[in-house]
């Protein structure tokens, strides 16, 4: 069986670009031509091949750092989603401000804003008397969800250091993902 340069079949090489794609190891065995009926079994094991782990890892970080994603990135925007105060949405009058106005903490916290225009008559006769803004937020018990998550304060997962330094997450039920 023909391998690459760090070692990789071509079946593991389809494995793990299928993998980075759907980040889901049934399907990924699946699409990489490992047997249908036996995929998830096959996906626990090539998950967890020293050379596949440890390609998966350095693909990710790759990509991650052609995003400029790092993990401290994702603490800090998801710390500016769970603490964010509504307060900063608006000036003084109880106005909203318009979102050039925002600071950079508050702006993070919205999902959204809707506008709609509100007019009075018709025709030439239309006056516009007013407009609604509508902002919708992310959701913060979410953000602080995730955040106990990736800090440790959650312990909901199994994590399994691979002998290749790849960290593996399993529920806590100790069964291989699907």
């Amino acid at each position: 069986m023909s391998r690459d340069a760090k070692g990789l079949t071509p079946k593991m090489r389809r494995f793990v670009f299928e993998f980075l794609a759907c980040n889901n190891a049934s399907e990924a065995a699946r699409r990489a031509g490992y047997s249908e009926k036996t995929a998830h079994a096959i996906a626990w094991r090539v998950l967890n091949h020293p050379l596949v782990a440890q390609e998966i890892a350095e693909q990710e970080g790759m990509r991650l750092a052609e995003l400029r994603i790092s993990a401290d990135h994702i603490r800090r925007r998801l710390a500016s989603i769970a603490f964010s105060d509504i307060r900063g949405i608006y000036n003084d009058d109880g106005t909203a401000k318009l979102p050039h106005e925002l600071d950079d903490a508050t702006a993070a916290s919205i999902a959204g804003i809707e506008v709609e225009e509100l007019f009075a008559g018709r025709g030439e006769d239309r006056v516009h008397i007013g407009r609604i803004r509508k902002v919708k937020r992310w959701d913060a018990v979410k953000a602080l969800d995730l955040l106990a998550r990736i800090t440790g304060m959650l312990e909901d997962q199994l994590k399994v250091t691979h002998t290749s330094g790849v960290m593996i997450y399993l529920p806590d039920n100790g069964r291989a993902p699907e």
